[in-house]
């Protein structure tokens, strides 16, 4: 007996004109129909059994599918067409998990919404629970289902440890667990599937993922978020643990949720924009909420188990990546980086701030994010640096993470008492050949041309007759040989060159043409910013370098919010480290302390499009305040922590002149 005799005994004889040639779907589901006996639901046994089958062999989508239609009572898919009779067979079935719908339908627990019935077979179908009944019946199959299937001794140990935050009951739970073929199918491995499903129905906790990020690497992440810090209040402050599970294979993600995400940068399910909502949100995971959406992203990452707390070190450095690995207490300042990834029409920053307001490790930042690893060991030591920070949240921005090359140079070492002309061109050079030496390191020197390893050699070993002013734009256009992407220029502290004993026409010429060249007829570069206290030298340099944007106290429409710590940002360091003073008899505990830190440490406004954003403390100040004051509540000790730090021959002289 050929397959389409088999199809048409089990759909029952037909007329010839009724005769089913190529199984339309709709004509099949009827003729099934009325080979089903019109038993009340709840006592067939068929039916029983069949959907016990499919709550038996259920991989992850499918649960998630499952808890999508109980809660709406609809789901749109696409219902698979039946061909031949083989299809309805149990085997086939649990390989070709999507004719699921169709037999639902057949079996009479769904109906197909008619406003979406435009007879084409491949479109996508709203489907409907048929009646309360058949929902009651199958959330009482599914949950029961579920309930039995958690009752597994290693199951239920590995999800209590998860639930109760025990790090070493997860790992031994897991290691032991995950490797045996019974819990593995086609799609996803059903035991880790089974915790994920648990803790989406858990009245206890959330779940949050990232998506891929290396295919090779075998670490799945769970992030747990008890629901009492689920509230928009407490969102930025909470204080939970990323827990990192080994599982001993890698499976592919469904391709449904990875299209969750396409195209959907603000993370929008069911009208609701997870995009901001959730501090904790990793990478670029969004929120597994049962009330909320019912979407994933699964996760490689990574080849230990690691676990990263809330940062409670005091950091006064300026080395971005130290403080991130070190267990620092930073505050989010990233946001500067996704503004800097949206600039428009700028390619050169002048940024001028008091000294000890972050300058120096804002562009220590923007180096970790944005330079490219020149090795596997590198990029394992940085691509961590940036988890759950705001720049994360947003997928476009991490399509830059570590993708250019960064020059950076730092001019704060030039403190040659000489301060004459000849040692500051000398300074230069050593700096400019500091750079080239790195850089030799990160490519491969060999493929360059023979004129340009000359003259990079040249500049390297500083020697005579090298034309300082076009070195950088010279190193601009080797690397974009090999990283395919013009280079970001960082240099800090730019006015240290700008002495008072700078006076000769030649030097100060020099100086003049290396940031024009460098900066202003560059066409290798991708964006450059310049830090310092004082806009004093580069107004001198007229025309030469006058392309900056210049962002300062007095104006700043770019990033007023990325220096110094605003009103909010200090009631954040103070509760982190239990500061707060029982002297006050107010709403807020920490209103006394906060006047006398605004009145010693506050003294700061920055005005920009948007409106003056006022006291505006300086970050030095208020972390070394942090540092003697840690879960104090009276006897504060207010000091003077920098004001002796930094001398300014120039600026005493100006000042001196204008009394």
């Amino acid at each position: 007996m050929n397959e389409n005799d088999k199809m048409n005994n089990y759909i029952g004889n037909k007329d010839e004109n009724n005769k089913i040639k190529f199984y339309d779907l709709f004509q099949v589901l009827h003729n099934i129909k009325t080979k089903i006996n019109k038993k009340k639901l709840n006592n067939s046994s068929f039916n029983i059994e069949f959907i016990n089958e499919i709550f038996k062999n259920f991989d992850y989508i499918l649960i998630k599918d499952m808890i999508f239609l109980l809660q709406n009572g609809y789901i749109e898919k696409k219902i698979p067409e039946l061909t031949n009779y083989e299809m309805l067979k149990k085997d086939y079935i649990n390989k070709h998990r999507e004719i699921i719908w169709t037999l639902l339908i057949e079996y009479g627990y769904l109906i197909v919404d008619v406003t979406t019935n435009n007879g084409n077979i491949s479109e996508v179908r709203k489907l409907i629970i048929k009646t309360e009944d058949i929902r009651e019946f199958i959330k009482k199959n599914f949950f029961e289902w579920k309930k039995n299937l958690f009752n597994v001794e290693k199951i239920k140990n590995t999800i209590d440890s998860l639930t109760k935050f025990l790090k070493d009951k997860i790992k031994s739970n897991l290691g032991y667990s995950t490797g045996y073929d019974y819990y593995k199918n086609e799609f996803i491995d059903k035991y880790y599937s089974i915790i994920y499903s648990l803790l989406s129905l858990s009245d206890e906790c959330e779940v949050v993922t990232k998506e891929i990020f290396n295919e090779n690497n075998n670490i799945r992440e769970l992030l747990i978020i008890p629901k009492d810090n689920l509230e928009t209040n407490t969102l930025n402050n909470n204080k939970n643990d990323i827990i990192y599970i080994i599982i001993n294979y890698n499976n592919n993600v469904e391709k449904g949720c990875i299209e969750a995400l396409d195209y959907n940068e603000n993370l929008i399910f069911d009208k609701i924009e997870l995009k901001n909502e959730y501090d904790k949100i990793i990478k670029f995971g969004i929120a597994f909420n049962k009330k909320i959406c019912d979407v994933i992203y699964e996760i490689n990452y990574g080849n230990k188990i690691k676990e990263k707390e809330m940062q409670k070190e005091i950091y006064t450095g300026e080395k971005f990546q130290y403080a991130s690995n070190e267990n620092c207490y930073l505050i989010d300042k990233t946001k500067m980086i996704s503004k800097l990834i949206n600039r428009k029409g700028i390619n050169a920053y002048l940024i001028t701030r008091p000294r000890r307001f972050g300058k120096s490790l804002n562009l220590s930042m923007i180096k970790d994010f944005f330079e490219k690893p020149i090795n596997e060991k590198e990029n394992e030591d940085k691509k961590f640096v940036f988890d759950g920070l705001e720049v994360s949240k947003d997928r476009k921005n991490m399509r830059h993470f570590h993708k250019y090359p960064v020059i950076y140079l730092n001019f704060k070492s030039n403190n040659n008492k000489e301060d004459d002309n000849s040692s500051i061109i000398n300074f230069l050079k050593k700096e400019i050949s500091s750079v080239f030496n790195y850089y030799k390191k990160r490519i491969d020197f060999n493929k360059l041309s023979r004129d340009q390893q000359e003259e990079w050699n040249k500049i390297e070993q500083k020697s005579d007759g090298v034309i300082l002013q076009s070195t950088i734009k010279f190193l601009c256009t080797c690397l974009k040989e090999f990283y395919k992407r013009n280079c970001i220029i960082l240099i800090d502290e730019y006015d240290k060159i700008f002495s008072e004993k700078l006076k000769s026409e030649s030097t100060f010429g020099t100086i003049k043409t290396f940031f024009s060249d460098t900066f202003k007829g560059n066409d290798y570069l991708h964006f450059g910013i310049v830090t310092g206290c004082l806009d004093i030298g580069l107004n001198e340099l007229n025309s030469g370098a006058n392309n900056f944007t210049k962002c300062s106290l007095l104006k700043d429409n770019y990033f007023s919010d990325c220096y110094g710590f605003t009103e909010d940002e200090l009631k954040n360091v103070l509760s982190n480290f239990n500061i707060s003073d029982s002297k006050e008899k107010s709403d807020d505990i920490e209103d006394g302390i906060k006047e006398r830190l605004k009145k010693k440490y506050g003294g700061y406004s920055c005005v920009s499009n948007i409106g003056i954003i006022k006291n505006i403390y300086n970050p030095y100040s208020i972390m070394k305040f942090v540092q003697k004051n840690k879960n104090k509540r009276d006897n504060f000790e207010l000091s003077n922590y920098w004001i002796y730090s930094e001398k300014n021959e120039k600026l005493k002289n100006l000042l001196k002149n204008i009394v």
